[in-house]
């Protein structure tokens, strides 16, 4: 152990850091492109990511904790303010914020309107102005001209003149390293919290959950994909193979219906496409079992929240 603590550096750095911002504004493609792998899930509908996940980036002499939160808006009903409040919490609880923000929905709103601070981004600005490490990260620079991105840095440069504000890509990963070198600057000189190798801290069920209903949201549309919890009934990780049997929760009989698709054909295609992306996580073969389940209104029932894991 001794012989450990001598070989980390007196320079390393760990800390933490939340990363906040409206819905789809590419805060789950920052931390998959910080780190270099996917964690967390990711769609074109907003309100993908319902709960926190922590993903650890490691390099030479640093380690940051990446807190992924849902999108903050104005809640309707009782699952999204669950959603909203782990999200705003967040920032009491790290050692620096980065607010991620759309850069073409910004500048498209600043072309209409002439000021991008009304609304949902004026909501964030009260939110982050007393924050004492900030960052701003300006997403989906790749679709915008170069001309575009400078005023919407003087916008945020005159609200918030102690943020380091960085033009970034997520997608691509554009500079990227810079937004991570502004993070290593962010959080304090201490040893390393977790392990060299730990991706993050989440549980195996919830990964494996989090990837099937990922394709839930790719696979449907309208309502459904809001009305869709998924649980893991049971997981047994066997010499050469993981069995999984997973439980598709909806609100309604007709969303049954149409996860399950004509001979099961929507429910097969889900559960395919989440086996191949669950099994490079193990390295072996998965046998995944799908069941669908009607749990009325469980987004406004606080047993319901609780029971699938929204506390």
């Amino acid at each position: 152990m001794d012989e450990e603590k001598t070989m980390i550096s007196e320079d390393f750095r760990c800390g933490s850091i939340g990363l906040i911002g409206l819905p789809n504004a590419g805060k789950s493609t920052l931390l998959n492109s910080a780190l270099g792998q996917k964690l967390s899930i990711i769609s074109s509908k907003p309100q993908t990511t319902r709960n926190r996940i922590l993903g650890i980036y490691q390099a030479e002499n640093v380690q940051i904790a990446l807190v992924d939160t849902p999108g903050i808006h104005k809640p309707k009903g009782k699952l999204h303010k669950i959603m909203v409040r782990s999200a705003q919490d967040v920032i009491d609880e790290v050692d620096s914020i980065c607010w991620v923000v759309d850069g073409v929905k910004l500048l498209r709103t600043m072309n209409k309107k002439g000021d991008i601070w009304g609304g949902g981004i004026g909501r964030l600005l009260q939110l982050v102005s007393n924050v004492e490490r900030l960052s701003v990260a300006i997403n989906k620079v790749d679709c915008m001209k170069k001309s575009d991105i400078l005023p919407l840095i003087k916008e945020f440069s005159l609200k918030l003149p102690n943020a380091e504000i960085v033009p970034i890509s997520a997608y691509k990963t554009d500079n990227v390293d810079a937004l991570v070198q502004v993070w290593t600057g962010h959080v304090p000189q201490m040893p390393p919290m977790f392990p060299p190798d730990q991706l993050t801290d989440v549980s195996e069920r919830f990964l494996v959950s989090e990837i099937i209903r990922e394709k839930v949201f790719h696979l449907t549309n309208q309502e459904i994909p809001y009305s869709v919890a998924v649980s893991i009934e049971s997981f047994h990780d066997k010499s050469k193979l993981v069995e999984i049997h997973a439980r598709i929760h909806v609100e309604k009989d007709s969303q049954k219906g149409i996860i399950i698709g004509k001979r099961g054909s929507k429910l097969k295609d889900i559960g395919t496409r989440a086996r191949l992306e669950i099994e490079p996580w193990f390295e072996k073969k998965v046998l995944l079992h799908l069941f669908v389940a009607v749990r009325k209104k469980w987004t406004e029932n606080l047993k319901d929240l609780k029971d699938l894991g929204f506390q």
